[in-house]
């Protein structure tokens, strides 16, 4: 994506302060064995020839024993 967005002469720019979070079960999922997700939102700009547009970006991620196990980009 970031070539694209190189390539078509815009530019990109990340917010300064992403909320960033994590949620950690008592109990793991039976199917999975996974207690802990993190979730995170930020704001991306993308400029080109004097106009923007900002996106929000959502990821959540569910982690176990120190790992991603799986992703989700909204």
């Amino acid at each position: 994506m970031l070539e694209g967005v190189k390539a078509s002469g815009a530019t990109l720019t990340l917010g300064k302060d992403p909320l960033i979070w994590e949620v950690v079960n008592d109990k793991a999922d039976e199917k999975t064995g996974i207690t802990n997700y993190v979730i995170s939102y930020y704001e991306a700009t993308f400029s080109k020839g004097g106009k923007s547009a900002v996106v929000v970006y959502n990821m959540n991620f569910a982690v176990k024993d120190g790992k991603i196990q799986e992703e989700w980009d909204v």
